[in-house]
């Protein structure tokens, strides 16, 4: 419960404070306050994630203090700073492997609550589009191309976590709403993925079809969550990428670059889905193959 405060706390005087060495702080407390969340004894491997978050964000945080001894290269190195605490490309190698290590409430939380801070700290801090736009485009891509080499869910939503990202980030110098609507969105979504993933005991996309936790119906409902978040229209995920391109629509490129990296994450959305529906096929046992051989003798006779 204390953590649980700490964490929330943290981030709110994040948000309010004005002063860079508070926010700081705030950003070093949110860090040590999330670190026990990950460590968990059911997975061994939670401690090597643990030790590797922790010291990522205390590089992060290092460069962040840079900034004001640095002044004509104080938003350079805060740019690097908040990159490096997202876990978005070109820094984003470490977030992947610590995501696959957590257990699915740590997922959660790493995946939304903990981009809340940095992105807050982004968009009140840069508004340089020749920095943003060819960011969210790589991140985009990244998302949508790293996802294609993923067996297992849980990296594969950090990827989907660095494309849509991009996306957020896209939205920056654009509008404070609409970055507000394509988050909750988000949000929203990954809640019900991850509650999927949860009750089913569901750890790569195999089990989706092998899983006797999972319905016929809650997979369509899978399916439909997936492709919602990606993006297919009509569905509820396709409004906010729908906002974002109509108001860019005059920049060109970088929109077009946002949509096939969201068309490269509905390609693997699909491949789960695909796999979700397909059974996996029951070996011949005595038994079974008995009764097969019964069966061809009485068809012969």
């Amino acid at each position: 419960c204390l953590f649980f405060w700490s964490l929330f706390t943290s981030t709110f005087i994040a948000l309010s404070a004005r002063i860079p060495l508070y926010t700081w702080a705030a950003l070093e407390v949110n860090t040590i306050a999330f670190i026990p969340m990950i460590l968990d004894p059911s997975k061994p491997e939670s401690v090597r994630a643990a030790i590797k978050y922790f010291f990522i964000q205390a590089y992060a945080s290092l460069v962040f203090l840079l900034g004001p001894l640095l002044s004509h290269l104080s938003e350079i190195t805060l740019f690097l700073a908040i990159i490096i605490k997202l876990g978005i490309s070109p820094f984003h190698n470490w977030y992947p492997s610590v995501v696959a290590s957590l257990n699915w409430s740590s997922t959660f939380f790493i995946s939304t609550w903990q981009k809340i801070a940095p992105l807050w700290i982004l968009r009140e801090n840069i508004n340089n589009y020749f920095l943003i736009a060819p960011l969210a485009a790589l991140n985009a891509l990244v998302g949508g191309l790293g996802g294609l080499m993923q067996t297992e869910i849980r990296p594969l939503l950090a990827f989907s976590s660095i494309g849509h990202i991009g996306w957020i980030i896209f939205t920056i110098p654009i509008s404070n709403l609409v970055i507000r609507l394509y988050f909750t969105s988000y949000v929203l979504h990954l809640i019900i993925l991850i509650y999927i993933f949860f009750a089913a005991k569901i750890s790569t996309p195999k089990d989706i079809s092998s899983s006797s936790y999972i319905s016929p119906q809650t997979k369509i409902f899978l399916a439909l969550t997936l492709l919602s978040l990606g993006g297919l229209p009509p569905l509820l995920g396709f409004i906010p990428k729908f906002i974002v391109v109509i108001i860019s629509a005059p920049l060109i490129l970088p929109p077009l670059l946002l949509m096939l990296g969201s068309y490269i994450n509905i390609y693997y959305y699909m491949s789960i889905i695909w796999r979700s529906f397909i059974s996996t096929p029951q070996p011949l046992t005595s038994s079974s193959f008995d009764k097969l051989r019964l069966l061809l003798t009485s068809l012969i006779r």
